[in-house]
């Protein structure tokens, strides 16, 4: 939700041409409206409890989060964000933006291992023969363009 926040300050900064303003608006107003929605589809972390956690909502929050990640990265050319960086204020905001970005692609890192490693013990035959997981559901790997 940050970095969508920190794109939407971004196009609007002045600092981009319009379309690219318009375009880096656009799905970042996408992404931040997607926010109230889960990552993953295994209604796990509240979500499902909220009323907030079909497969539906899922699917719409990665594309959101993916369809952001391409148009910054189409949109924040290494030529633009030399120009930008020359600027303080833009600098700033590029410097928040990278930081948002960064702080999403280790979450969702730590997540797939956190899965990985649920995984891994619920596949043990102990866990299996007494029903340790009880009726959780399996947790899902997050898999979404955040570079």
């Amino acid at each position: 939700m940050k970095r969508s926040a920190e794109a939407v300050r971004l196009a609007d900064s002045g600092a981009l041409t319009k379309e690219d303003s318009n375009a880096l608006r656009e799905v970042a107003t996408a992404a931040l409206s997607a926010a109230e929605f889960p990552l993953a589809e295994d209604s796990l972390g509240g979500f499902a409890r909220q009323g907030r956690g079909s497969a539906e909502d899922s699917a719409l929050r990665r594309h959101a989060e993916s369809s952001l990640s391409q148009v910054l990265r189409s949109t924040l050319t290494p030529e633009l964000r030399g120009e930008l960086e020359q600027s303080v204020l833009t600098h700033t905001q590029l410097d928040v933006l990278a930081s948002a970005t960064y702080r999403a692609r280790v979450a969702r890192n730590l997540h797939n291992q956190d899965v990985s490693n649920v995984r891994r013990l619920r596949a043990k035959p102990i866990a299996r023969v007494f029903h340790l997981s009880g009726r959780a559901p399996l947790p899902q790997y997050v898999d979404i363009d955040d570079q």
